[in-house]
């Protein structure tokens, strides 16, 4: 028999919060069916939070490849111009 944990306060959200951060993204998402109500709707809610947070991490790491390899191609194509004596 599991105990149930109030959730409603903000100590004990930052505190299951903190323990969901320690265990992990894929120990909360395996284990999240056997918590008790309040602290599953928690978890449910922080791995929500997980995945926006990681598809932003997704979005701008392939907005900074984009830009690096352009950067990379100016300076490619400038320094065969200047090799070249076109500048």
């Amino acid at each position: 028999m599991q105990i149930s944990m109030p959730v409603d306060t903000r100590r004990n959200k930052r505190k299951l919060r903190r323990e969901f951060r320690q265990k992990g993204y894929r120990a909360v998402y395996l284990e999240v069916s056997g918590y008790p109500p309040g602290k599953r709707e928690l978890a449910h809610e922080w791995l929500r939070e997980q995945e926006r947070a990681s598809d932003r991490r997704k979005r701008w790491t392939f907005a900074l490849i984009i830009v690096l390899a352009m950067v990379a191609a100016a300076v490619a194509a400038y320094l065969a111009a200047v090799q070249l004596k076109w500048l």
